[in-house]
């Protein structure tokens, strides 16, 4: 299945069903505006209560919190049609709490 993001920072399946929101802050929402969590600049994913769930490197790997690679970046990329409209360690952020858990 593929995926698309609006300039906006809404993300839609395939069908165009909105499955939630990206702001530019990080935080990520449900299609409810419901808190999922947020990405800091640094590329750490944090869960809506702050819980450090995983790290995206500047090398474009995904790491989770003791340090196992779980893989790229590049991997979830493909799966967005216009994934050069968000910043990659949001893109994975996304992913992870909208799409499908990742750590």
């Amino acid at each position: 299945m593929s995926y698309q993001i609006k300039s906006d920072g809404k993300i839609y399946s395939s069908v165009m069903k909105h499955l939630g929101t990206v702001k530019s802050d990080g935080k990520i929402y449900s299609s409810v505006m419901k808190h999922l969590g947020t990405v800091k600049s640094d590329g750490k994913i944090y869960s809506s209560v702050m819980k450090h769930l995983g790290t995206v490197k500047s090398d474009g790997k995904i790491y989770n919190p003791v340090n196992k690679n779980l893989g790229n970046v590049n991997n979830i990329t493909k799966l967005f049609k216009n994934s050069s409209m968000i910043k990659p360690h949001l893109l994975v952020g996304a992913y992870h709490f909208i799409i499908k858990k990742i750590f």
